[in-house]
């Protein structure tokens, strides 16, 4: 069970690569191009943050809101990655490890917003349902749940 979002996978994931980032622009010509290595730094970084902070959000929708935002700052440092290694400041082994390494986290924050709506969908559910039934039992006719924006409409109807 996950207790702390340093044990879902996609955080695990994102954190090598951050420091795998911060590694290979330490020294060489990319740490000498100090605005390609903060932007490289900046979007590798913001990916482990996003998933901690979504996960200490503690709601479904919110949580998927900020995968999306790590999932972009993946795709933003993969796009570096590629911008390296067309200047010559990565080798192709490097670079190859770097992008599969990507590739497998984006897999990971896939896997967890699909949780997360899951998660999200199975409670609509059963707030729609259990709605319905107090409804029902206390003698209110109609119920209609809005899925969409997650809210909860009811009319009043005397049996």
């Amino acid at each position: 069970m996950v207790r702390d979002f340093r044990d879902l996978v996609a955080w695990q994931l994102a954190e090598t690569l951050k420091c795998e980032v911060f590694a290979f622009t330490e020294s060489g010509p990319v740490a000498r191009d100090f605005r390609f290595r903060n932007d490289i730094r900046a979007s590798s970084a913001s990916a482990p943050a996003n998933i901690a902070e979504g996960f200490g959000r503690f709601r479904p929708l919110q949580f998927a809101h900020f995968l999306g935002i790590a999932k972009a700052s993946l795709a933003e440092t993969q796009n570096h990655l590629i911008d390296a290694r067309e200047r010559r400041y990565i080798d192709g082994a490097l670079f190859s490890r770097l992008l599969s390494r990507s590739s497998s986290f984006i897999l990971a924050i896939c896997i967890l917003a699909t949780e997360s709506f899951l998660t999200l969908s199975a409670l609509l559910l059963w707030a729609y349902f259990t709605t319905t039934l107090l409804f029902w039992l206390s003698g209110i006719s109609y119920c209609r749940a809005n899925f969409d924006s997650g809210v909860f409409l009811t009319r009043h109807v005397l049996v």
